[in-house]
């Protein structure tokens, strides 16, 4: 795989926080579909369930997904990425799920989304790239 070529060859893995806050059913099931999406690029991956947005704001990772219901989304990823910005990091953040306010959460700041509609190959390798898994590798395989 290319993230597994890339840090063999002396490169970081991406570390991906899923971010479990908000209803308790809805962030099981994203942050599960945002985990089997996630691993089949080798990125390393740590689920975690958070109160309040400071709480994710101040974790160390190098990709957040929020992983919520779509009601709850516009507050938590208005509050993060305020969070985020005091504390001076551009931590992307994306959203597990395919919200009907994709296009105001993108405004807020939100960097993608992740869904069953999602291409794996496509959105895998586009973040492979972002964050910094460099070259001439062949796309992700699941």
């Amino acid at each position: 795989m290319c993230t597994e070529r890339h840090a063999a060859a002396g490169g970081k893995t991406p570390r991906v926080l899923l971010a479990e806050i908000g209803d308790i059913k809805m962030q099981a099931a994203r942050a599960s579909f945002a985990m089997s999406f996630f691993a089949c690029a080798g990125f390393a991956i740590a689920t975690k369930k958070f109160k309040k947005a400071e709480e994710i704001a101040a974790a160390a990772c190098d990709l957040i997904v929020l992983c919520s219901s779509d009601a709850e989304y516009a507050s938590i990823a208005a509050e993060l990425m305020l969070k985020l910005k005091m504390l001076g990091r551009s931590t992307p953040v994306m959203i597990a799920g395919n919200p009907e306010n994709a296009e105001e959460l993108t405004a807020a700041g939100i960097a993608d989304f992740v869904h069953m509609r999602s291409n794996p190959v496509d959105v895998l390798t586009k973040w492979q790239e972002k964050l910094g898994i460099v070259g001439q590798l062949p796309a992700p395989s699941c």
